[in-house]
Formats: C-alpha cells, structure tokens, sequence
C-alpha cells in the first residue's frame, strides 16, 4: 500500500527515511478522514472496496484539492457506500472539492450538494439537490418521461438449486460455516453481505471451481457437488465473475472467440 501511495513522488535520494516520512503522513492522513488503511499490506490482498480507499488516499497524501470520483460505488456494499460518503462529507468540511460521477441518483442525492446532468454529451440541467428530486433527473437523463414497470405476481416453480450445510475452509480458515438455501424455478435469490464475507467462495462452490469440505450442492435433483465445472454449465448453469476482466474473459481475444470459449473442450 505505502508504495503505491509513494509512486510517482518518492524522492531520488535518502529512499529510507523518506519511506518513514511518508508512512508517518500516510497514517496522519487516513486517520484524518477515517480511512483505515495497513501501509504495508499488499494490494492483491486488499478486497475492492479497500484498494478505492488506497486510491483516495493516494490523491489526498499529493495534496489534491479537487478530487473526481467515477462511479465510485459501482463495487461497493450499501455499508461501505456509506462509509465512503461520510468520508466525502469529512473531506469537503477540510475545504476539498468534489465531482461525484454516478448514475444511481438515490447516491448523488445522497453525496452531493448541487447536481448537473449530461446527456449526447451537452450539459442539460443543473440543480440544488434539496431543490430536485430522483424522478426528475431520470426524466432530465433519457430526455422523456420515465414510467415505472409494474411488476406482477408470478408463480414459482419447483427447486433448482440446493445448497446444503456447504463448508469451505481455505488455510485453515473458515470460509463458509454451514451455509444452506433453496433456489425456485422463476424466482432471484438475494445474498446479501459486504465483500469479503465469503460470497466468492459460495459462488465459487456452486459452480465448481472450489472444493467444499462439507456439504452438499444439488442441482435439478442431482448431486453435482463433485462435478466438473463443464458438467454443470452442461446442465444449464451460467457463472458471472465479481472479477469479469481477471476471471470472465480473455481481454486479447476478440468478443467471438471469448463467447466460444465455454463451448471450447479440446
């Protein structure tokens, strides 16, 4: 962490005492905004939401006044979208400016003081948050009038996937404890949690790429628990990686030749 927060303004000469030097003002900083942060932590070992910290502090340890944030909630958990916006609110108390990019208006009525819209590249609107509310910038961002779709009760089906007292340990660490659940034909299971809570070991389970130590995995009435990964995309079981550039594709081959991958067996 502290060297990449030091890159690009570590000193030619006297590396060491400098290093001490900007720990010390590492420290200062995160505890001045409430951003906890291990100096010398590795970054592959930092979840999401945690390396958008690092970043943060980067910014703030070159003394940036203006800071511009890109959907900085994109990966984050409700919780740490929360922290993260308390943190924005401690920063513009010390006097900093902020861009806050997101697409979630419930966020930039949260975060902002005053909301400008971009829509075909043209600014269209510019409010006082307390003076707009979420419906009217959906309106100012399609250019029309948003209707709501009405959702309507459906029948759910017969169970498609069982998960049973599914175990994970990793180093000897416990991953999953005794996880269980039913998914229905026709219905969305929510699994809620902040990252790092063993939601990547769990999907990982379920479709094949980690062993368990415990417990079962059944899908369609068969016990897929020992099956390959291919075995189950066979059955008609999809996977969407958290990590879709690392895990989900390969960035060198063409949209094509990624698509044909999971059909690719020799």
């Amino acid at each position: 962490v502290l060297e990449n927060v030091m890159l690009g303004s570590e000193p030619l000469t006297r590396l060491k005492s400098a290093r001490g030097e900007a720990k010390r003002k590492l420290m200062a900083i995160a505890d001045r905004f409430g951003l906890p942060v291990k100096p010398e932590a590795k970054i592959s070992s930092l979840s999401v939401g945690e390396r958008q910290r690092v970043e943060i502090l980067k910014a703030l340890y070159r003394d940036a006044r203006v800071l511009i944030l890109d959907e900085p909630t994109a990966v984050l958990a409700r919780p740490e979208a929360q922290r993260l916006f308390e943190t924005l609110r401690d920063m513009t108390k010390e006097g900093l400016s902020l861009i806050f990019i997101s697409h979630k208006l419930h966020e930039v009525m949260a975060a902002s003081d005053r909301v400008a819209v971009l829509r075909g590249g043209k600014m269209v609107a510019e409010r006082r948050t307390r003076e707009t509310t979420p419906g009217e910038l959906a309106e100012l961002m399609v250019g029309r009038k948003v209707e709501r779709p009405v959702r309507h009760d459906h029948q759910i089906g017969a169970p498609v996937l069982v998960a049973d007292r599914v175990r994970v340990a990793d180093g000897g660490e416990t991953r999953l404890d005794d996880v269980s659940f039913t998914v229905h034909a026709g219905e969305i299971l929510g699994i809620a949690g902040v990252s790092g809570n063993g939601q990547r070991e769990l999907a990982e389970v379920i479709a094949g790429l980690r062993e368990t130590t415990g417990g079962t995995v059944r899908m369609l009435g068969e016990d897929v628990t020992a099956w390959s990964p291919g075995a189950r995309t066979e059955m008609g079981f999809g996977y969407i990686p958290e990590e879709r550039m690392h895990d989900g594709v390969i960035r060198e081959f063409s949209v094509s030749e990624n698509l044909i991958l999971q059909d690719h067996t020799r």
